[in-house]
């Protein structure tokens, strides 16, 4: 089983604004809402792949209802642990397909506790098994301290070391102690973890291998329109960008890290699972909001993939 652990899920309400100035009126085009988080996001992508997954996290109580409904509705399985007297937060996305801009606006979330943590790890620990592989994804509620999300993984650690992480920030530079699968930051991310600007290729194929040498085991670097690198021990490649029409970039990089856990899952050769995230990503942002694209566009990505390997000495 893949679980997807979503800390702080969100409802993503998207606006299609095209010229979208600010300190000016603005005209709506059109507006959809979908259930939304990092994980959330994964696991959609994941069931477009016909593989299952379990969506965990935590729901405020206010609406989770509304979200469980949406879960239900898309035929997710899930299993949250509801907060009382909390609410899951909204979070808007305006884009502006014209200027392919992407304007964030998101709430801070709900309230979490170390209580809470343990509380989601004894409901997790008695079902996973050490073939299971768990994908950590997302931000902390604000002001949430960066250890809930090591305290999580130590639990999960004594089930299964397939850990994969799509966060950022200090919770994901107090996590890589614990030797990862797979993270999957972006390259303002990258930057971050090491307090640096990265000004040319070989400043961040050296990060990328000092992160492997502290035992990280698969790097996925997104970035974004220039299309993304991936990095173990023992090989290296870069993955050309395919061009589409982009009309929202949200969910890109969590489909990336759905098509890399799902050829984990099933064996899949290395260079064709990179293949399936470029297409899978690809197919993400050709699609409206966090909504999820369908299996034969997916595929019809797939042709156009392009990888080059790259000649990374780590010794």
């Amino acid at each position: 089983m893949i679980y997807t652990i979503t800390l702080n899920p969100a409802f993503d309400q998207t606006i299609n604004c095209e010229n979208f100035t600010l300190n000016s009126l603005n005209r709506i085009k059109d507006v959809r809402v979908d259930i939304g988080g990092k994980g959330i996001n994964v696991s959609k992508v994941l069931q477009v792949l016909e593989q299952e997954s379990l969506s965990c996290g935590f729901l405020g109580e206010e609406n989770a209802n509304e979200f469980i409904s949406n879960l239900n509705q898309l035929g997710l399985l899930n299993d949250f642990l509801i907060l009382k007297n909390q609410k899951t937060r909204t979070n808007i996305k305006i884009i502006d397909p014209l200027n392919n801009h992407l304007t964030e606006i998101n709430e801070s979330g709900f309230q979490i506790s170390l209580n809470d943590i343990k509380n989601l790890a004894k409901k997790l620990s008695p079902i996973i098994n050490k073939h299971d592989f768990i994908v950590f994804s997302g931000s902390l509620p604000l002001g949430a301290d960066p250890s809930l999300y090591t305290y999580l993984i130590t639990q999960i650690k004594t089930k299964t070391d397939n850990i994969i992480l799509d966060i950022s920030g200090e919770s994901l530079k107090q996590c890589l102690t614990y030797n990862p699968l797979m993270i999957k930051p972006n390259l303002v991310e990258l930057e971050e973890l090491f307090s640096t600007q990265f000004d040319s290729e070989d400043k961040i194929l050296n990060a990328c291998k000092d992160l492997l040498q502290q035992g990280v085991q698969n790097i996925l670097l997104s970035l974004g329109e220039h299309g993304s690198y991936f990095f173990n021990i023992n090989e290296s490649f870069y993955i050309k960008p395919i061009s589409t029409t982009i009309n929202s970039p949200v969910g890109a990089g969590d489909s990336q890290v759905a098509a890399f856990v799902y050829g984990l899952a099933n064996d899949l050769p290395l260079l064709e699972t990179l293949r399936l995230t470029s297409a899978v990503s690809t197919s993400m942002i050709s699609m409206a909001g966090t909504s999820v694209p369908s299996l034969e566009m997916i595929k019809s990505f797939l042709l156009k993939v392009k990888i080059n390997r790259i000649n990374l000495k780590y010794k």
